[in-house]
């Protein structure tokens, strides 16, 4: 017992020192007439930035401590002093420009669909020849359809191709019988999807200096990117669509054949193409030339691959259109510049584009990159 009230005494000597010490230190706030609301109002007032709270909970804690509000209520006043200051900002409003003669148009306004016009000759003009033009089997455009497995592709190395003439699945358009009607009469919604190497062209020209024939073309991949199990299936079938925006260097062989190779092995002209391109009837053949390099400009770009194997790539618009030409052999070059080649609206050299197959590469763009 006597412990005991040693303990309470000094318990309560200490407590009425910490009292003393509390008067003083509240009669020196209040001498200095320092009111908590006035802090919170001056904190808040100073903050520009609602989620800035250094100084809101400052004001807090001391008015918290002086005992004259709890935290709860000084917090709410002081956020409610912040919002009102963040609100009586002003606020700039956009400078309107005059247009005195203006009146808003419906929705839709001058937009129709398009419209081509068919080319009725005049009377006591010659009939178009190109309406009454029969033509020749080889010189229809025609697309041969090959079968694609992709399940080859993950054979490592790549197994020899084993498909014949016989299994290819010939697909004619005779609608395209006129040189002047070419943009219109091309078959662009007529592409097949069932082999999806075979490019989606557009538009086919040469160039004003005779050495080319351009090619432009879309990528057809772009165009189903849901998440349905119908869509998820035509991204599947169109990944070799994204093959065609990549370079392979190929290695001509005696028998008339190529084959895949390095850039080192690969001939001058065979080191970045993708298409075999065979002029007919003179039977020349070139190679296709990438009008510049999709996987060059991927890795300037600093693209962590320049396709995605889900098919959903649509972040890079240089990989939508698809620009490649094919070299025109010297020996035709003249007439195709002079335009002799084209006679009676029906041109007499034509050109086989063929595809070289060969999986995507979805690896980083410049793993693979032309030396």
């Amino acid at each position: 017992l006597q412990m005991a009230g040693i303990i309470l005494a000094v318990s309560s000597d200490n407590t009425a020192e910490n009292s003393n010490d509390s008067t003083a230190n509240r009669s020196q706030l209040d001498t200095k007439r320092i009111d908590p609301h006035q802090i919170v109002n001056t904190a808040a007032n100073n903050n520009n930035n609602i989620n800035d709270n250094n100084q809101v909970n400052k004001a807090i804690v001391l008015a918290s401590a002086m005992g004259k509000m709890d935290r709860e209520k000084a917090e709410e006043i002081a956020r409610q002093k912040a919002i009102a200051a963040q609100q009586a900002r002003p606020k700039k409003e956009k400078p309107k420009r005059l247009r005195p003669n203006w009146k808003p148009e419906p929705y839709g306004h001058r937009v129709k669909p398009q419209v081509l016009l068919e080319h009725k000759p005049i009377e006591g003009q010659e009939q178009d020849a190109a309406a009454t033009r029969q033509l020749p089997k080889d010189q229809i455009l025609t697309a041969y359809l090959e079968p694609i497995d992709q399940t080859q592709w993950q054979v490592k190395p790549l197994p020899r191709r084993t498909t014949t003439a016989d299994d290819l699945v010939k697909v004619t358009h005779p609608k395209l019988n006129s040189c002047r009607k070419l943009m219109e009469q091309w078959p662009v919604d007529e592409y097949s999807d069932a082999d999806p190497f075979l490019p989606w062209i557009h538009d086919v020209f040469p160039t004003y200096d005779g050495k080319f024939v351009q090619f432009v073309a879309q990528n057809k991949n772009r165009c189903h990117t849901g998440t349905t199990d119908e869509e998820e299936a035509i991204l599947e079938q169109m990944r070799p669509q994204t093959a065609l925006f990549e370079h392979v260097p190929i290695k001509k062989m005696d028998n008339g054949k190529y084959r895949l190779s390095s850039h080192e092995d690969a001939d001058p002209e065979t080191m970045a193409t993708r298409f075999i391109c065979k002029f007919k009837p003179s039977g020349h053949v070139t190679f296709s030339e990438f009008n510049y390099d999709y996987e060059w400009v991927s890795f300037r770009k600093t693209q962590r691959m320049m396709f995605d194997p889900d098919g959903r790539d649509i972040k890079q618009l240089h990989t939508s259109q698809l620009l490649f030409k094919c070299p025109i052999p010297p020996e035709l070059q003249e007439s195709i510049k002079s335009g002799e080649s084209v006679v009676d609206d029906w041109a007499t050299i034509f050109v086989d584009v063929i595809p070289i197959r060969s999986e995507p590469r979805y690896g980083h763009p410049g793993e693979f990159l032309v030396p």
